[in-house]
């Protein structure tokens, strides 16, 4: 499970010029918004998203990703991770909103919560469905158990991981924050990707099919996906916090079948793509790994089968518009428009099916789908 928990930190980041469209309207009444970071993972939607609703948005960070983005939004200096670092935050400057999507160590959350309690309404913390850890459920809501607590690792080690640090980062919130505190849980991260670079799993499926050919999928009618859009899914933070709803939600997108996602993504990134369903065990014994080698797969019979079958009537209920699958995933195709035969191992060998793997995988299949025509033809005889 630990590498499932690690690919949910897949994310958005850098601004490009596309056009800012907003999700739904208007939020209310214009607030102050601090994001901290803003420039990287799903930064960028959320300034994006504020914007578009009229807020005044100030941004946190080093200075040193993408730091071109925003010129005209006001930013403030310091490192997180540092002793420090936090300077420019201090003294009594007020806040409506705080939104946070630290990925990284917990301490980090903790730090952040106690210095801007009692200076803004809102803290939104921006987490992971990772935080829920045990996944044989189907329908998780809200109110089902996650990573417990008393179990957590100190803060004093390293090597927390991504689940864990997820899981702290809220209890900072909860624990620190005096205030309305806000948790919005996401999925796989799919859609526009400001950073320009192939480099997690939910992009793998839309380039894969672009790049044409015959692609390997897995004949797997039992599996579901789910998955979190991009930009819905920094709306939907920024909705919440400046309308200080308190709790917390899974912005997920409704549970799709794997193999309906994978059709969908055929027809809005290459009609042309030929998709060889291939049979679980070919693909497990030639190299294909569910959720490794193979993004976004669950097989139908993994023994955790909610890990993609998330209840998120909660959302809904506060505000959240789910995306259509084909809006993200053009959203996303527009990032990598480049198709350059030097472009495509980028995306291969970040995260997903190497060519040499799917190849390996496509001469199994058609060896045993050549080795049962012949039986068939012996026996008829």
């Amino acid at each position: 499970m630990s590498s499932r928990r690690t690919v949910l930190k897949s994310a958005v980041a850098a601004l490009a010029a596309i056009p800012l469209q907003p999700v739904w309207g208007a939020f209310g009444k214009p607030r102050k918004i601090l994001i901290l970071g803003g420039t990287n993972f799903v930064g960028p939607h959320l300034v994006h998203g504020s914007h578009i609703a009229g807020h005044e948005v100030t941004l946190f960070n080093r200075g040193i990703t993408n730091a071109h983005l925003f010129p005209g939004v006001e930013k403030l200096r310091g490192d997180r991770t540092r002793n420090g670092g936090l300077r420019a935050l201090e003294g009594g400057r007020k806040w409506d909103v705080v939104i946070d999507t630290w990925p990284g160590h917990p301490k980090t959350v903790f730090d952040t919560t106690k210095l801007l309690s009692g200076r803004a309404d809102s803290y939104v913390y921006v987490s992971s469905i990772a935080v829920y850890g045990d996944f044989r459920k189907v329908g998780l809501t809200e109110h089902d158990r996650i990573l417990s607590r008393d179990k957590a690792p100190d803060l004093s080690e390293e090597n927390i991981g991504y689940a864990w640090a997820k899981r702290l980062g809220e209890a900072a919130v909860s624990e620190n924050f005096d205030g309305a505190g806000v948790v919005v849980r996401g999925s796989s991260i799919l859609g526009y990707d400001y950073s320009m670079l192939p480099t997690n799993q939910s992009t793998y499926w839309p380039l894969r099919m672009r790049a044409g050919g015959d692609v390997v999928v897995p004949d797997d009618r039992d599996a579901m996906v789910q998955w979190s859009d991009a930009a819905s899914l920094a709306d939907f933070a920024v909705k919440v916090g400046s309308e200080r709803l308190p709790g917390t939600f899974n912005a997920v997108h409704e549970p799709m079948p794997f193999h309906e996602f994978l059709k969908q993504v055929q027809a809005i990134a290459n009609p042309g793509a030929n998709l060889v369903w291939v049979p679980q065990d070919i693909m497990e014994a030639n190299g294909g790994t569910p959720f490794e080698t193979v993004p976004l797969w669950i097989p139908g019979n993994d023994p955790e089968p909610g890990f993609y079958q998330f209840e998120h009537s909660a959302a809904l209920a506060a505000g959240m518009r789910v995306v259509p699958l084909q809006e993200t995933v053009r959203n996303l195709l527009k990032t990598f428009r480049s198709t350059a035969p030097d472009y495509q191992p980028a995306w291969r060998s970040s995260q997903g099916l190497p060519q040499d793997i799917e190849q390996r995988i496509l001469e199994a299949y058609r060896s045993t789908v050549a080795g049962i025509s012949a039986a068939d033809e012996l026996v008829s005889a």
